[in-house]
């Protein structure tokens, strides 16, 4: 995941943080917009670049537009100094401020086009370094399965792949195997084994998925044809 921070991180961008409340907030893409309103057209989690061409004379205005940007669920506005504006406004700083909405700064050397290129090769990393683990995922399983005892095998290599837990478990909700793995004391057995109970309706179609703050469980089923032989 690209993050606010990494950017910030990139000497060679010069990116100053002018209001970061949330450097932790996922980049999807950058955009370049001097719209008064680019909400429309954004799909969230965008850097959104701008020099503020058309807002010389804003004051009152800049909270309306900042709140229209946090509802659109932008990661980060990106200012643009030494066109329109010698400095990034103190209306929009604040508004900012109020909306909680990060605020970078882009020093007038930077181009828009260099931001843009540098979040590309981030996303282009990420997106190489996570099929090369998913890859490696798949191996360890394909090896797990030829080994004497192959369910045992596969759902630790699973738990061991997910830095979690798994359990394998009977159509009726027993345990067959498990839990194993890092957090296998927080396997919410009684929670899952409710999952299975009312899967079974629904044949190898359905799953289900729970979460909370600090747990994620997906239950799944297991078979070819028919009915389920385990979850």
């Amino acid at each position: 995941m690209v993050l606010v921070g990494d950017l910030l991180n990139v000497s060679a961008l010069g990116l100053r943080a002018v209001h970061v409340c949330r450097a932790d907030a996922a980049v999807r893409w950058v955009a370049a917009s001097e719209l008064a309103d680019p909400g429309p057209y954004l799909e969230g989690g965008e850097i959104l670049l701008t020099t503020g061409l058309e807002t010389g004379n804003w004051h009152d205005q800049w909270d309306g537009y900042v709140r229209r940007l946090a509802d659109a669920g932008v990661a980060a506005v990106g200012f643009g100094v030494g066109l329109t504006h010698a400095e990034t406004p103190t209306a929009l700083v604040d508004a900012c401020l109020r909306h909680q909405v990060n605020l970078l700064e882009v020093p007038r050397p930077t181009t828009f086009v260099a931001i843009s290129r540098h979040v590309a090769h981030l996303l282009e990393e990420q997106e190489s370094t996570t099929t090369r683990e998913a890859l490696t995922t798949q191996r360890k399983l394909v090896s797990a399965a030829a080994r004497p005892g192959p369910a045992v095998a596969v759902i630790k290599a699973l738990a061991a792949a997910l830095d979690g837990a798994t359990c394998l478990m009977n159509p009726d909700g027993r345990v067959m195997t498990g839990p194993v793995g890092p957090r296998r004391n927080e396997f919410p057995l009684d929670e899952v084994a409710a999952d299975v109970a009312r899967l079974q309706t629904h044949g190898l179609r359905s799953a289900a998925a729970q979460s909370n703050p600090t747990l994620s469980v997906s239950v799944h089923p297991i078979g070819l044809r028919g009915r389920p032989s385990a979850y």
